[in-house]
């Protein structure tokens, strides 16, 4: 920078035509190649539920078979599946420390095909960690200066949470995974935190969360046996 400002002054006491230390606008970085997602293979996918704790397990059927994000995921209710669709209204944000239901991306409901293998999954999680209620202030993108505690409160009944029957902190499901791995392979949570470059085990890292998504069209999920 000091170099740059001297070579300017000479160029305004015109000493010099021009500052060779001022880059050509006209030049510029080569972009960076766009690393488009690789869906997961199936073997892959079936290691991932393997390695989650049984209430979390679900979670990666929902993501791989109706195509749901990580928010949504954890934001799912039962409630939400009506003939055959599960109609995507909220996800969990974390906003400030805090969590908070909110619309899905862009603010934009849809409704995403359920495959009957992921409808009979469903029942079969609620058969072992029944649903429960929770309430969220909504987290609003057109009123963004709220307080928390003026916003108003949505009660969901949510079909995964932590064992301490609340929502799920995203880095909640990390360090879990995470944990899990580690006790499987006799080391410690920490070193496995370390090679994993702190990516869940559940593959809900950001690479992981596009992947999942794209394997739903051509995912073999077979019969609806519970792992």
């Amino acid at each position: 920078m000091y170099l740059k400002a001297i070579m300017q002054a000479a160029v305004e006491d015109k000493r010099l035509y021009r500052n060779p230390c001022k880059g050509n606008s006209s030049i510029k970085p080569p972009k960076k190649p766009e690393r488009k997602a690789r869906a997961w293979e199936q073997d892959r996918v079936d290691a991932v539920r393997e390695a989650l704790a049984a209430r979390y397990r679900i979670t990666v059927d929902l993501g791989v078979g109706c195509g749901l994000r990580q928010g949504e995921v954890f934001g799912f209710s039962p409630d939400d599946v009506h003939d055959g669709f599960v109609h995507v209204e909220r996800q969990i944000l974390m906003y400030k420390s805090q969590l908070y239901f909110g619309p899905p991306k862009g603010g934009k409901e849809r409704d995403a095909p359920l495959p009957q293998a992921i409808a009979k999954r469903i029942l079969t999680h609620q058969e072992h960690f029944e649903p429960i209620e929770v309430t969220l202030p909504w987290l609003d993108p057109e009123e963004p200066d709220l307080a928390r505690e003026d916003r108003r409160k949505v009660t969901v009944r949510l079909l995964v949470y932590t064992v301490r029957r609340g929502p799920i902190n995203p880095h909640d499901l990390e360090h879990q995974g995470m944990e899990t791995r580690a006790r499987r392979s006799g080391s410690h949570p920490a070193a496995a935190r370390a090679a994993a470059g702190r990516e869940a085990v559940a593959g809900m890292g950001a690479e992981s969360r596009a992947r999942l998504p794209c394997f739903a069209s051509h995912v073999r999920l077979g019969d609806a046996r519970s792992r």
